[in-house]
């Protein structure tokens, strides 16, 4: 059976959060987490920006389309990706944004992808507001998991 386990517990390191922790990473193979601090009136904000964001015109997405730069960030067309290549391709449209390297970082000028630059469209100051606040508290989030991870397992935080 699969628990969902409490990351404010995680983050005290409670040894039973712990144990269910580690039977999940190491038996069970995925988890779920609650009491992330992520609110739920914070996710429906995102969800709506999101909304409001693939209803704007083809032009507009068509202005931030991943498929163009070969990278993982920006807009990407229903039926764009397709994960098996003997099934249909995904119908859903995403808008992907990722980790942006700081200025004068040695990795920049390696032309790797997943350090591409963000795509954002024209315009759209609040969009891009929302979304990258979002990004951060969730990526936050992932290293409060991976932390506990790394606990669970004996190794250090």
């Amino acid at each position: 059976m699969i628990e969902n386990l409490d990351l404010a517990k995680l983050d005290q390191r409670d040894p039973v959060e712990l144990d269910k922790l580690r039977d999940a990473v190491g038996r069970v193979g995925f988890l779920t987490v609650s009491n992330t601090g992520l609110q739920a009136d914070r996710v429906r904000q995102v969800i709506s920006a999101y909304r409001e964001f693939f209803h704007q015109p083809e032009e507009i997405k068509q202005s931030v389309n991943m498929a163009v730069t070969g990278a993982n960030r920006g807009w990407g067309a229903s039926k764009s990706e397709q994960v098996d290549p003997n099934a249909n391709p995904d119908f859903k449209e995403v808008f992907d944004c990722g980790y942006e390297l700081p200025p004068g970082d040695p990795y920049a000028d390696r032309g790797l992808s997943v350090y591409a630059p963000n795509l954002w469209p024209e315009d759209a100051a609040e969009f891009r507001r929302v979304i990258q606040a979002y990004y951060t508290d969730a990526c936050a989030v992932a290293m409060r998991v991976l932390r506990a991870i790394a606990v669970a397992l004996g190794r250090d935080a």
